[in-house]
């Protein structure tokens, strides 16, 4: 064989490599709504569904505020400091120095 057939055929190899390539890691699945299952619900049925499920539950859940009469919750302190308000820097940066 010449060795242009064989650069050929390598070339279209690795071009069929590559097209390959790219379709496994960037090709993705197809989200065509039309191909729809018959029998299951649309993925967004499927999310509100299990949205109602959670509020559901949220709607059980009781707040017990007794631990802001416990003495432990009252021995806390607040150890925050307050900064003083100041504003750094010149008036107006863009101007000359000494104005």
């Amino acid at each position: 064989m010449s060795k242009t057939v064989i650069n050929i055929v390598l070339i279209v190899l690795v071009a069929t490599g590559l097209f390959f390539g790219y379709n496994f890691f960037f090709g993705g699945e197809s989200t065509d709504s039309l191909l729809t299952t018959v029998g299951q619900g649309s993925t967004e049925q499927n999310a509100a569904g299990e949205l109602l499920a959670i509020l559901k539950t949220l709607e059980q859940l009781k707040l017990d505020s007794s631990f802001l009469e416990t003495s432990v919750f009252k021995a806390l302190r607040d150890f925050s400091v307050a900064l003083p308000e100041s504003v750094p820097g010149r008036r107006n940066p863009f101007a000359p120095l000494g104005n």
